[in-house]
């Protein structure tokens, strides 16, 4: 499988709009050609790695050893994304600055009985941490991913391995799908 030419050129087009005349239709245009052309990485990226890891999985199903390549193959396959999102993600460090510049905000402001102003802009900034917060968690989440896919791959006991011949098995079932 490939990705479509023109799906680049679309996306390219779309985010145009977006500087061109920024408003909601435009950004939700643009948002559905990423997940579109995410799919069809995806899908790329398991139809060229499909028969490698088919060996993989009859290894592990096997009870054999893998190598320091194969292991690399499957870290790609299972948790590529994840590696490649929180090494390439340097905004971390800003969102939990903004987190905690929010909460103080929050605290200046807090009160049992606030008035009508200051509730109105206590809702804003716990508006604005609830926007905010799937980043961080999404981040941690996904360091998380890369940690659990090394325990199970470097410390290869019955478990871990059964662990790893299912995520293998669910990664080719969503392919066909």
């Amino acid at each position: 499988m490939t990705v479509p030419a023109d799906l680049y050129k679309e996306l390219n087009e779309s985010f145009g709009d977006t500087e061109g005349k920024p408003d909601e239709g435009s950004y939700h245009k643009l948002l559905a050609l990423m997940n579109d052309l995410e799919g069809h990485l995806r899908e790329h990226i398991q139809d060229t790695t499909q028969d490698e890891i088919k060996k993989l999985l009859k290894k592990l199903q096997s009870g054999e050893e893998l190598t320091r390549d194969e292991l690399q193959s499957m870290k790609l396959w299972i948790v590529g994304d994840a590696a490649h999102y929180t090494r390439m993600e340097n905004n971390f460090e800003d969102w939990t600055g903004e987190l905690k510049r929010l909460m103080d905000e929050i605290n200046r402001r807090k009160s049992p009985s606030p008035d009508l102003e200051a509730a109105v802009e206590l809702r804003a900034l716990l508006q604005d941490g609830i926007r905010l917060l799937p980043n961080l968690i999404y981040f941690l989440q996904e360091k998380s991913r890369i940690n659990k896919f090394h325990v199970a791959a470097y410390e290869l006991d019955r478990k871990e391995r059964a662990f790893l011949i299912e995520l293998l098995k669910e990664k080719m079932a969503s392919k066909e799908k």
